[in-house]
């Protein structure tokens, strides 16, 4: 299959998308570790890792998920509102 498509990063990350969406999970997580590896700068891998753990999560866990998240990229400006209105809806 990858010699007619390529081995393009965002085929993999669609690839997983799909496949947490299905219930594939673990081929899902270990095709987004995989990317992960190959480059530890990917921004888009790991929020469709983060996506997927806000559905999956309990809020403390994803709130979890979130700061370490921010620790590694700290300047991720949508994460940040996120992480804020998360705190938002728990102080009301």
């Amino acid at each position: 299959m990858t010699k007619r498509i390529g081995k393009d990063d965002k085929f993999y990350r669609d690839y997983a998308k799909i496949c947490f969406k299905i219930g594939l999970e673990r081929k899902a997580e270990k095709l987004t570790s995989d990317l992960e590896a190959k480059d530890l700068s990917d921004t888009k891998t790991a929020k469709l890792v983060l996506s997927h753990k806000k559905a999956k999560l309990r809020t403390p866990q994803y709130v979890q998920a979130l700061a370490d998240y921010l620790s590694e990229y700290w300047d991720d400006v949508d994460v940040w509102m996120e992480l804020a209105d998360i705190y938002e809806k728990k102080q009301k």
